[in-house]
């Protein structure tokens, strides 16, 4: 088993990556929304044969964000904070043992 400290900074290192992740997905969502009106903004701008001007180029980087943050919302950030749990339960039967040891 290893020891407290170690497991401590291995917690530590994934509350920095879940804290950057959820920080990654909340500026996301903040570009998404500006995606989102400004492609509304231009199907109300103009239209060529009743399709966007951009040939639906922004729609698809606009699906393509929506999957990245769907990613991180419900894939990544779940695992990481499972796993900071995990280490939470080791750190504490670290603690205990080396506790007994000395």
């Amino acid at each position: 088993m290893a020891n407290s400290s170690y497991l401590i900074s291995k917690k530590n290192a994934y509350i920095n990556c879940y804290n950057n992740a959820n920080e990654t997905a909340r500026i996301l969502n903040n570009a998404l929304l500006t995606l989102t009106t400004t492609i509304d903004n231009q199907k109300e701008a103009y239209t060529l044969d009743g399709n966007s001007g951009d040939g639906g180029q922004l729609n698809s980087i606009k699906d393509k964000e929506d999957k990245v943050i769907s990613n991180i919302t419900r894939n990544i950030l779940p695992r990481t904070k499972s796993i900071i749990n995990r280490l939470n339960d080791e750190i504490e039967e670290a603690l205990e043992k080396e506790s007994m040891e000395s």
